[in-house]
């Protein structure tokens, strides 16, 4: 009579861990994929200054034309911002740097 062992064979095993890593690679992408739905959008880019240099700490205020304004964002050192979850419509963007002239 022949027992079966039910320690796992090494075929199996790399088979569940080639699952496993192809699934943890989908989930990864899929919780970057969750910042929009079909029905909004985004808005980022970069505040550069007339030489292209970036300028960090630009104050971007972001309002729909027939709505209300989105919550102003700071750009970061990189001279970044973003808005998102932007309805469809049409916006006005307003850039101010304290303490710099016109």
């Amino acid at each position: 009579m022949r027992t079966r062992s039910n320690a796992p064979r090494p075929r199996r095993l790399l088979r569940f861990s080639a699952c496993f890593a192809a699934f943890s690679v989908i989930l990864g992408f899929a919780g970057s994929a969750r910042g929009q739905t079909a029905s909004t959008g985004a808005l980022s880019g970069l505040t550069p200054d007339p030489a292209s240099a970036v300028l960090p700490g630009v104050s971007i205020c972001l309002a729909k034309l027939d709505g209300p304004q989105k919550p102003c964002e700071t750009s970061d050192a990189g001279g970044r911002f973003g808005f998102l979850f932007l309805t469809p419509g049409d916006y006005a963007l307003v850039a101010t740097k304290p303490g710099s002239g016109p």
